[in-house]
């Protein structure tokens, strides 16, 4: 899908965004037993960040990142193709804008 960065939280350090595809079906899944039932738990919380949609990393200081998706309200972006930071209101804070596959209203014309 894309990959974009930028300072989101203005700490000066360049942190990442990942747009990815929301998955419902792969959320139910990877949630229940009988999933990889063999799998360690990091792997399990590994598909089951894949399925959830895109991630936001938040840089901590040049690396290492922490991932804050869903603190941020920003981990479900449906199918999303490409994103950017951009500072739309041009109140010095970037803005993420994600483009995604989702009919918004009534008019399908609006993709």
């Amino acid at each position: 899908m894309a990959v974009t960065w930028g300072d989101y939280n203005r700490d000066g350090w360049m942190d990442v965004y990942i747009s990815n595809m929301f998955s419902s079906a792969g959320n139910r899944i990877t949630f229940q037993e009988q999933f990889k039932p063999n799998a360690s738990p990091e792997v399990r919380t590994r598909l089951q960040r894949f399925a959830r949609g895109s991630t936001l990393l938040k840089n901590l200081d040049n690396g290492p990142f922490e991932d804050v998706s869903e603190e941020a309200g920003v981990a479900r972006a449906r199918w999303a193709w490409g994103t950017s930071f951009i500072d739309i209101n041009n109140n010095g804070w970037e803005d993420l804008a994600v483009a995604n596959g989702n009919i918004t209203g009534d008019d399908p014309d609006d993709l």
